[in-house]
């Protein structure tokens, strides 16, 4: 089974609105959201900025929801206060935290949330049960370095193509095929409609 999900919860062209969270969720689709901190609040955000939507808001809708979030550490600052702060507002068991920075690793130390490990190439050395993985620095997806992650119980999530260069929508879909023949548990796209009509006429399961 497969799980789709929408990239940056991309809604009528904005990106991390409240309103696209809200509509991906209700629509069946695990979002992906951008967190920043700007004094002692976290708003949502992929660039910094003055400001953007809450997060205490996306927290309460994402509450009220059946569908996951990712939530993507976009700056750094003491993750601690994040793990708390998703704690006070009841979803620890809704998401899960990353980080593609270059201290993504700190996560680690955090047992009581769930966590993905960023990839960008194959690594073996993480307790994380989660993956969070592109090929933006070179083409590392085989079944050989997948099958030795889901012989450790890993989840496998795939950057879609699209979120790492411009391209053709043919090539999304050939990109998708292959994902789909490597057995990864979810996808995040920009296109989260097209991918669950893709995985339906493939006959994929999604979840």
């Amino acid at each position: 089974m497969i799980e789709i999900f929408a990239h940056r919860a991309i809604y009528e062209n904005k990106d991390n609105s409240l309103e696209g969270i809200e509509y991906c969720l209700k629509s069946g689709f695990n979002v992906e959201i951008d967190v920043r901190k700007k004094d002692e609040s976290f708003y949502l955000s992929h660039d910094p900025q003055e400001n953007g939507d809450s997060f205490y808001m996306a927290c309460e809708i994402i509450k009220r929801n059946s569908k996951k979030a990712a939530i993507h550490i976009k700056e750094s600052f003491d993750i601690k206060n994040l793990v708390d702060f998703i704690y006070e507002c009841n979803i620890e068991k809704k998401c899960f935290i990353f980080s593609t920075l270059q201290d993504h690793d700190q996560l680690e130390k955090f047992e009581n949330i769930k966590y993905a490990h960023y990839q960008n190439k194959f690594e073996n050395k993480t307790n994380a049960k989660i993956l969070w993985c592109d090929e933006s620095n070179e083409i590392w997806y085989d079944q050989k370095t997948f099958s030795e992650h889901k012989k450790n119980n890993r989840i496998i999530i795939t950057m879609s193509k699209e979120l790492l260069k411009p391209c053709e929508m043919s090539e999304i879909k050939n990109e998708w095929n292959r994902l789909v023949d490597l057995k990864v548990d979810g996808i995040c796209t920009d296109f989260p409609l097209l991918l669950k009509e893709y995985l339906n006429e493939k006959g994929s399961e999604i979840n």
